[in-house]
């Protein structure tokens, strides 16, 4: 019979290993990314306080794209790489030179820049024309002292199908980027999709880097995600974290989490809270399949952790669930279940 821990030791565990970030090589090409992005603003900015002369070149800003697949965990990278950095502290107005906002969806350039606007502190009970709002964005930053606008979940402008607005939303960005007085640098994350962004425009082309977290593969990633699991173990010393890792259950939570990074780390924190919460003091592969099927109400059968053929499991259908509108119909699109 197990004896569950006295007190809230998995409380205490899970809390512990939410906290830490352990840094892979995503984050490195997040910073890389951020300080080219810095070095530019110093270089434009410095151009027009220092006169420039009138043949120099005005570059203004560009558009930064991180893009990975849901639970890849670029948003948990990016908005930790952004609280930490220095340069995006508050200054002691308790302005920022950088707004984070996540798109709207359904996502028009109209609601886009309405909820910016409300954001940046215009009140009105309103809604601004599409026409009307851009220029006063661009105002509110400037008065603001932003010179980044980050933009989160930035792949729902696909959601517009015609042309004709895709290129609106290209140019209004566009715009803000070019603009000769307060040019704005822009950071977009999301989806694959997001890489779409300007590719029809040469001249927006040039103005977007895309940074991209790869999908982990097996076997080349397995001794990443081991140490992963060490890291975590070091949080929860009273459990054995090492032996169950072999190459056969790293495989597995690799495939149960779709071969991505963000997803492996919450499984194997779930895994740990789940072996201090019956008190075991080794981590095995039931406690894995424990916290898969809390999170995803698979059957047996349909379990990486407990299926001899667990390679041929579609995870994703259970790992995604189907999005619907405010009637109720499919959307098409999917979005990854949370945990529980």
């Amino acid at each position: 019979m197990v004896t569950p821990v006295i007190g809230d030791l998995q409380g205490t565990v899970m809390t512990a290993m939410r906290s830490i970030h352990i840094p892979t090589a995503n984050d490195l090409a997040l910073k890389a990314a951020v300080d080219s992005m810095l070095d530019s603003i110093v270089v434009e900015v410095g151009q027009q306080h220092e006169g420039a002369a009138a043949n120099a070149a005005f570059r203004g800003g560009y558009a930064v794209l991180i893009v990975a697949p849901a639970g890849a965990g670029k948003t948990q990278a990016l908005r930790r790489m952004l609280a930490e950095r220095p340069e995006f502290k508050p200054r002691e107005d308790g302005s920022r030179p950088i707004h984070s906002t996540v798109a709207p969806s359904p996502f028009t350039l109209s609601t886009l820049g309405n909820k910016l606007a409300r954001e940046l502190g215009y009140q009105t009970n309103r809604v601004i024309r599409e026409a009307q709002v851009w220029p006063l964005v661009h105002s509110l930053l400037a008065d603001r002292g932003v010179r980044i606008v980050h933009i989160d979940e930035a792949q729902h402008a696909d959601q517009m199908r015609d042309m004709t607005s895709i290129q609106k939303v290209e140019s209004t960005l566009k715009g803000l980027m070019q603009a000769a007085g307060w040019p704005i640098w822009l950071i977009l994350s999301g989806l694959p999709e997001l890489k779409r962004f300007c590719q029809e425009d040469p001249s927006m082309n040039r103005r977007v880097r895309v940074v991209e977290f790869p999908t982990l593969a097996f076997p080349d990633d397995v001794t990443a995600v081991r140490k992963t699991v060490e890291q975590f173990g070091l949080l929860a010393s009273f459990i054995d974290c090492k032996t169950v890792m072999t190459d056969d259950v790293v495989h597995r939570l690799m495939h149960g989490a779709l071969y991505q990074y963000g997803i492996i780390t919450e499984m194997v924190q779930d895994a740990i809270g789940e072996c201090a919460r019956t008190g075991d003091k080794v981590l095995t592969e039931i406690h894995f399949a424990e916290a898969y099927g809390a999170r995803t109400n698979a059957p047996d059968e349909q379990n990486p952790f407990l299926s001899p053929y667990f390679k041929r499991i579609d995870v994703s259908k259970a790992l995604y669930v189907e999005e619907v509108d405010e009637d109720g119909k499919p959307t098409g699109r999917r979005s990854l279940r949370g945990r529980k």
